[in-house]
């Protein structure tokens, strides 16, 4: 449990969480990983260990980012009682248990779980788009600018030349304000709204309105990535499902009894500040 907890930081003090509650979800995630991982044959269980080793490292080497010294990873290390040899204990148990889980996702499941699945979240798109902030201006200056933009395009201008003289969306600007096959799930609400429902050529009248200002949009292309494409991304929600249904309900017909320290927070908490892992 120290090992999960140095591994994993945490970040109690911030969402609310009490200690105890950690102590219980640490005690029921090396459970998990446990029993999961004694299903692995011996090249499973080889493989696992190999990878734990260049996860220690990983590890360490984004702590001493932190820290700024191997001395003072060292010197954490020791203040929290934990040792080399546990942490790649644990992180073996924890690849094992991953592949023993893979192992038992099957792609019909998957194709399942694709067709069922809200298709926008497999919706890529490239739209080219003109930005006019609200920063810095009334909103009716923004609305009228945006108005006049629109009218400049209707009446024939080119849109990445317009674009790439007027669009405040420095991210896009130089290329004309496009977005090319672009997960349409990195974007705000409303601009992923018409990304997703505007007609392809067509320009949005009005402006689509955002917490930035008045976007002028034009869907350029949409497309569904196929399940193929998608089968990774897939197996990882899957397993990710899997393996908290399995922590948080499985586990209660398996658990007998539980026998945990009680432990108090400290009045000035101040967890250690390091990375997050995978």
């Amino acid at each position: 449990m120290r090992a999960l907890g140095f591994m994993n930081p945490p970040q109690a003090y911030a969402i609310g969480v009490s200690t105890q509650e950690m102590i219980d979800n640490y005690a029921r995630q090396y459970l998990a990983t446990k029993l999961k991982a004694e299903k692995a044959d011996e090249a499973i269980k080889k493989t696992a260990a190999t990878e734990a080793d260049k996860s220690f490292e990983s590890l360490k080497g984004q702590y001493i980012q932190v820290l700024g010294s191997e001395d003072k990873f060292n010197q954490l290390m020791k203040n929290h009682n934990i040792t080399k040899e546990a942490i790649v204990k644990q992180l073996a148990s924890i690849n094992a248990s991953v592949k023993v889980m893979e192992s038992e996702v099957k792609d019909a499941d998957l194709k399942k779980e694709y067709d069922t699945a809200d298709k926008s979240a497999y919706t890529t798109a490239s739209v080219r788009h003109i930005l006019v902030k609200f920063e810095n201006r009334k909103p009716e200056e923004a609305d009228k600018l945006a108005k006049d933009y629109l009218a400049r395009l209707k009446k024939g201008e080119d849109f990445a030349t317009l674009a790439k003289q007027v669009s405040e969306d420095e991210g896009s600007k130089a290329n004309g304000g496009l977005y090319a096959n672009a997960d349409v799930n990195n974007w705000v609400p409303e601009f992923k709204k018409a990304a997703l429902t505007q007609k392809i050529g067509v320009l949005s009248e009005p402006a689509v309105k955002t917490e930035y200002g008045y976007h002028i949009v034009k869907v350029e292309d949409r497309k569904v990535k196929t399940f193929d494409e998608v089968k990774d991304q897939l197996k990882q929600q899957v397993l990710e499902k899997k393996f908290e249904q399995y922590v948080t309900k499985d586990l209660d017909a398996i658990i007998t009894k539980k026998s945990l320290p009680e432990v108090k927070a400290p009045a000035t908490p101040a967890p250690t500040p390091a990375p997050e892992t995978k």
